[in-house]
């Protein structure tokens, strides 16, 4: 089968196409625990390197067909699953849906990007969460940052082996270590707020710490932001991580022109004055309903900038590409401070709403500081650990204004009405200074 593939792959293109059809077979439900995809995979892959086909089209080509696969299983789920639990085939294996139906019910949304590396539930999660009324959007979205990972995961090996590792563009290494820990920051947060919940794991097992179970979070993301910003300081002393920073700004030569503009637009909100207006417009809004919340929330942010001013001045660090803004500011303060703004917000945004909600709120205010960071990265405006020791930093202080928050009394469109001032703000400040 493998041998007439291959034979049948004459042209790049030919090939590309088959890569996709395979990947698409290789996530279609129930077939794809048939089909050998990962061997045939690995086979095309070496041709397509030592054919020297373009790893950006390879990677796309299995991106698309991955996604299409999830999505076609995902429908046939939600529409078609009576039907297909009566094929023979499912009949004769009840836990391949049963296995991946608890797993599905037991992490929710995890479930379907993390199911995309686990072999025995990998073609079936898709159509469970179909089975389960996942919403569509939110499965359309989760399916396609996870066949963003599961392409070069999975296709990578192979072309590197018929192209030669030797050979490989050395900053596609670069860049998945880059890349790497904000996919993995991303899927930990979900299970982790999971868990720290007043009935989850965390709070069953330090039941009798005395601490309030509601501020658990809070505390947890204390200690553990406090820790990586020490790790961060340890860090910074590798010269060979050194080595990699710079090899990383270097990266900025290669990004496509048309993801500049985007970029810019992104660090632009990391911009002190945008951050300053932004408090003003929150703590305006919040003066006459909760004097206390908003006197804590200047109040931290201006001890966060104190904090970043400080800590630059004590371990300003030599820039590794001169002449490149940003760059000798140990703390990142320009993401501290907008990481700190975007938790903070999302502490006000989740006050009393189901904690499935608030989880997707802190979600996307860690995409949106996430992809500032990045940007600030491939921009060459600061270096990876400069970046995440800011982020954390800004943790900080979102965690410590979560434990000093109280329940604010007033009417339920006032937040509607903080959020729609601060995106109108924004889009001003955008435009404005762009």
């Amino acid at each position: 089968m493998i041998d007439s593939l291959l034979n049948f792959a004459t042209t790049p293109s030919t090939l590309l196409v088959i890569v996709a059809l395979v990947c698409l077979l290789e996530s279609l439900a129930f077939i794809g625990i048939v089909v050998p995809g990962i061997a045939i995979l690995l086979a095309l892959t070496s041709a397509a390197g030592h054919q020297m086909v373009s790893l950006n089209l390879l990677l796309l080509a299995g991106f698309l067909g991955a996604a299409t696969g999830d999505i076609f299983s995902y429908f046939c789920g939600r529409y078609a699953a009576p039907t297909i639990l009566r094929f023979r085939l499912v009949q004769q294996h009840p836990n391949w849906v049963g296995n991946s139906q608890q797993y599905f019910q037991r992490y929710g949304v995890v479930s379907v990007v993390l199911g995309r590396f686990i072999g025995p539930i990998r073609p079936v999660m898709p159509f469970v969460a179909g089975m389960c009324r996942m919403p569509p959007t939110l499965f359309v979205g989760v399916n396609l940052l996870s066949a963003l990972l599961w392409s070069p995961i999975y296709l990578l090996p192979g072309y590197m082996l018929g192209y030669g590792s030797n050979l490989l563009p050395p900053y596609w290494l670069d860049l998945t270590l880059l890349l790497l820990p904000f996919f993995i920051g991303l899927l930990l947060l979900p299970p982790i707020h999971r868990a720290l919940q007043p009935d989850g794991a965390v709070a069953r097992a330090t039941h009798r710490i005395p601490i309030a179970q509601e501020q658990l979070g809070a505390w947890f993301m204390l200690i553990s932001s406090l820790l990586l910003f020490l790790a961060c300081a340890f860090l910074q002393l590798n010269p060979l991580l050194q080595q990699w920073q710079q090899t990383v700004i270097s990266l900025t030569q290669l990004i496509p022109d048309w993801s500049v503009d985007i970029m810019l637009w992104l660090t632009g909100l990391a911009d002190p004055e945008f951050v300053i207006g932004a408090t003003l417009i929150v703590c305006l809004n919040l003066l006459p309903r909760s004097p206390g919340n908003a006197i804590w929330f200047l109040l931290i942010l201006l001890l966060l900038f104190a904090a970043d001013q400080a800590l630059n001045i004590m371990f300003t660090i030599e820039t590794p590409q001169p002449g490149v803004a940003d760059t000798d500011n140990f703390s990142g303060t320009r993401i501290s401070l907008i990481g700190g703004l975007c938790v903070m917000l999302a502490v006000i945004f989740t006050t009393g709403i189901p904690a499935q909600h608030r989880r997707w709120i802190y979600l996307c205010c860690l995409f949106i500081t996430l992809a500032i960071a990045l940007s600030q990265i491939l921009l060459g405006q600061n270096r990876p650990i400069d970046d995440l020791a800011g982020l954390s930093l800004g943790l900080s202080a979102a965690a410590c204004y979560r434990l000093a928050f109280s329940q604010v009394s007033a009417p339920p469109g006032w937040k509607a009405l903080l959020f729609v001032c601060v995106i109108i703000y924004g889009l001003l400040y955008t435009v404005l200074t762009g």
